[in-house]
């Protein structure tokens, strides 16, 4: 009788960019940690006659921001994404991907790694590495600023959420979250005490949400991208306590 074994692989190396030269995960190693991945050398790939059924966890623990590309095994395909084409997974994020097929695989989990909480005050450009965190900010200064999301390309997975940590009169101020083309898209509650007046605001291609000056300790927007959009999900006690443009 046969019997096999399930490794685990750490402190992985991306190698080049392409399928050609990229670094072959082990077909025995189902956790996969990689914790070096550049610009120059961020390349990973399936290996090929692997049997139907068997998964790869893989997690993208590099310091730097980079996002990991997993190339499916060679002629094949992750999700729809075409043959030889790399699923692009963000740092500070993990997926699991089941083989399908001989020639293709699917994702069946993306999930953030969790960044704590990032405590904001003035105006700053998130990273793909800050995936999960919680991003904090409070009416402790004059002066509004923008807080800028990545760009979409090679975010898929990427997640924040922004909440108003406390509210203080004499310095309200608006934030506002930008993306840097009109991508942002989904819905936005508001309401007061009175559940009567509940309001949904759509976002539908825009491409910057505010949180008003008048936004209460609390409010909240969670963030989340798919590769092509960045969806959107908030609320607040405040009839007008957001707006998108």
């Amino acid at each position: 009788m046969s019997q096999s074994y399930l490794t685990n692989a750490i402190d992985l190396t991306g190698k080049g960019t392409v399928t050609a030269t990229a670094y072959v995960y082990n077909a025995n190693s189902e956790y996969n940690r990689v914790t070096v991945c550049t610009v120059a050398d961020n390349a990973t790939r399936l290996p090929s006659n692997m049997p139907s059924g068997k998964v790869f966890k893989i997690r993208n623990d590099s310091a730097t921001s980079a996002p990991l590309q997993i190339f499916p095994m060679t002629g094949g395909t992750i999700n729809a994404l075409g043959a030889n084409v790399a699923y692009s997974l963000p740092a500070g994020n993990c997926v699991s991907i089941i083989i399908s097929g001989a020639l293709s695989a699917y994702t069946f989990a993306n999930a953030p790694i969790s960044n704590g909480t990032i405590a904001v005050a003035a105006a700053r450009t998130m990273t793909l590495g800050e995936s999960g965190s919680i991003v904090s900010f409070s009416d402790n200064s004059a002066g509004n600023y923008v807080i800028d999301l990545p760009a979409i390309a090679g975010s898929a997975g990427c997640r924040y959420k922004f909440v108003k940590a406390t509210r203080a009169g004499a310095n309200n101020r608006t934030v506002t979250i930008h993306a840097q083309s009109a991508v942002i898209n989904g819905v936005i509650a508001s309401s007061t005490a009175n559940q009567a007046d509940c309001v949904a605001v759509a976002c539908v291609n825009r491409n910057r949400v505010t949180f008003a000056a008048t936004t209460l300790a609390g409010d909240s927007l969670d963030v989340l991208s798919d590769g092509t959009n960045w969806i959107v999900q908030g609320f607040t006690g405040v009839a007008t306590g957001f707006a998108v443009a």
